[in-house]
């Protein structure tokens, strides 16, 4: 799947429109139709800037493909039934909000210091 059609699959997992999609990575809005319609890379600022705006790194819109995942609404609703995770999801958007460095080293941590409190 290409670099387009992995970002309309994003942007339907999320939610948002290619208009709001537009305004947040700071690009035209014409841009999205014509790449998709072109199916071509963009030029490597302006992937960046729609990576940035969906919250997901840049590789993942290379070479991924979203079309098997649910729709934003589906996953509120599966998290609202779960207790647990209603606890921890503003914690784990944060963490996707991260850049996967920070990220990673937040979750060794805390993979350490569950293991630490384990052992006491």
């Amino acid at each position: 799947m290409g670099f387009w059609k992995n970002v309309e699959e994003r942007r339907n997992y999320l939610g948002i429109t290619r208009k709001d999609l537009a305004r947040q990575a700071g690009i035209k809005y014409a841009a999205i139709g014509a790449g998709l319609e072109r199916d071509s890379m963009p030029a490597a600022n302006t992937a960046l800037r729609i990576s940035k705006a969906l919250h997901i790194p840049l590789e993942n819109l290379l070479d991924e493909d979203f079309s098997d995942l649910p729709k934003q609404s589906e996953v509120s609703d599966f998290i609202k039934k779960q207790p647990l995770l209603t606890k921890y999801w503003s914690l784990y958007e944060d963490l996707e909000r991260l850049p996967k460095k920070f990220r990673q080293t937040i979750i060794e941590m805390v993979h350490k210091l569950s293991l630490d409190s384990e052992k006491r």
